[in-house]
């Protein structure tokens, strides 16, 4: 994923998609939604996240190991999001 190929536009949309995927799971944690009933919104946002921010898929790996499916797994990426941010301003500086 080229650095300088991500607009802060694009960055900020990744963001906001992981927000509203934690916004998901923290309503199956809670017990307010199931997980099974939730699973298809899940797949569309974590589709619309790599659409966003493109990733590099190395080998035959099943597709569920990629699905934002825990909340541990959407806040690795908001992680990355957070280190892309600060890389993005230290190389502007």
């Amino acid at each position: 994923m080229p650095l300088g190929q991500l607009s802060d536009k694009t960055v900020n949309e990744g963001y906001k998609i992981l927000s509203v995927l934690l916004e998901v799971h923290a309503l199956i944690t809670s017990g307010e939604e199931k997980y099974e009933d939730k699973l298809s919104e899940i797949k569309s946002l974590t589709n619309q996240f790599y659409s966003t921010i493109p990733h590099v898929f190395e080998g035959r790996r099943k597709i569920e190991k990629f699905i934002l499916s825990s909340s541990s797994k959407v806040k690795e990426k908001l992680d990355l999001i957070e280190n892309l941010v600060s890389i993005n301003h230290a190389v502007k500086i």
